[in-house]
């Protein structure tokens, strides 16, 4: 039977949630991974689609979610709340879900997407899972936790991949409506290059934020405003240790326009290089 949700959660609570979380996600990484590849079976705007795969997962999640906790969800495919700020005001708990984030990897057989699951509480991130399953790999955390990978706490990343500083940089490539256009992300992209060599693109926010947490990532940066992107790796980068903002310094929150995410000195770096930008 359903439970009733509530609208405030201790420790304990938030860890059987992240727990019973873990459990739903951990037998569909199989699905996911026999999927990849799939075409295109929905179009949602000009250059955007989902595949069968993302409705799958989708579906599944929130039925799951919502039998074993009593909490409703949000996902980018079915009932997305599309409002962004809504996602800050609405009173209830709510799990955020986006099936497939890299759909575009995912369906040209590239393994750098991922699933992510968040739970989003009085307007705060409160639980986030991130499951890489090209990789096997399963990250969870909450606000009063660490970071678990695969059901244990995360190791800290070796000393010789600290100091190698690889850093995630989102889309290069700007939707209209979007707040940051595609001249100055070539711009930040051209200013970030110059202080991390090792900048990368994997075109999947969730698998940025995911290394970062990790320590496998010095930071990244996300432009998306949608609370399903980001939600899940402001909870594990938190968690981590890392400094966790929107684009203009304020720390995220649903509703912020993206974000970074990196550790104390690196952001510090990255968000001199965005003023800097204007």
């Amino acid at each position: 039977m359903a439970q009733t949700p509530q609208t405030d959660y201790d420790a304990q609570q938030l860890e059987q949630l992240r727990c019973t979380a873990e459990g739903i996600l951990q037998p569909l990484l199989p699905v996911f991974r026999g999927g990849l590849g799939s075409p295109p079976a929905v179009t949602k705007a000009p250059g955007d689609f989902a595949t069968a795969v993302d409705l799958q997962l989708e579906r599944t999640l929130s039925e799951e979610l919502l039998a074993h906790t009593g909490i409703a969800c949000a996902g980018e495919e079915f009932g997305a709340v599309r409002d962004y700020a809504a996602a800050a005001t609405t009173p209830g708990p709510q799990w955020v879900i986006d099936p497939i984030d890299g759909t575009s990897n995912y369906s040209a057989g590239n393994p750098q997407c991922a699933i992510l699951v968040s739970l989003i509480v009085g307007g705060q991130a409160v639980v986030g899972l991130t499951a890489l399953p090209a990789t096997g790999e399963l990250l969870s955390a909450t606000t009063h936790s660490g970071v678990y990978l695969n059901g244990v706490v995360a190791p800290q990343p070796a000393e010789h991949v600290r100091s190698i500083t690889q850093f995630g940089f989102g889309s290069i490539v700007s939707p209209r409506d979007s707040r940051f256009p595609t001249t100055l992300r070539h711009a930040l992209l051209g200013e970030l290059i110059t202080r991390f060599p090792r900048l990368r693109i994997s075109g999947s926010v969730g698998v940025d934020l995911a290394y970062t947490a990790l320590g496998r990532f010095g930071g990244a940066v996300s432009f998306s405003p949608h609370p399903w992107d980001n939600a899940a790796g402001y909870v594990l980068n938190t968690a981590a240790g890392n400094v966790v903002t929107d684009l203009g310094g304020t720390p995220w929150r649903p509703g912020g326009i993206g974000m970074v995410a990196a550790t104390p000195e690196i952001h510090e770096v990255v968000m001199d290089v965005i003023r800097q930008a204007g």
